[in-house]
């Protein structure tokens, strides 16, 4: 067996690649952060997504509007949708690309939003 020694080089910080961090619940964002040291800061804000210079851009749930859960991940997207009284039905793996009731419409309580994910 051959013995190699591998010499670390450091990086600097503004160097390295930062991950997306895709829409969804901002407490799930920060944990993230925490861990990468990504230094998101702190937000009374419940959900949002966060731009290449990763400042928060909120979004609001409620009980009275169909959501935009595009670009958020099956379970942060199933949870927004289940907030207005309707039925979210997955397909596909990924992120939100499509959804079947328009965001910003009223909700139908007991009716269906499509979700389909890639």
């Amino acid at each position: 067996m051959a013995h190699h020694t591998i010499e670390q080089e450091k990086v600097a910080k503004e160097d390295i690649n930062k991950p997306h961090i895709k829409k969804g619940l901002h407490s799930q964002a920060l944990t993230v952060s925490r861990e990468l040291d990504l230094g998101l800061s702190r937000n009374k804000q419940k959900w949002g997504s966060y731009n290449e210079s990763y400042e928060l851009q909120t979004m609001e749930v409620s009980k009275n509007i169909v959501p935009d859960v595009r670009g958020m991940g099956a379970k942060d997207a199933v949870y927004a949708i289940e907030q207005t009284g309707m039925i979210a039905n997955i397909s596909g793996a990924g992120r939100v690309v499509t959804q079947s009731i328009t965001a910003g419409s009223k909700p139908l309580k007991g009716g269906t939003v499509y979700l389909e994910l890639r």
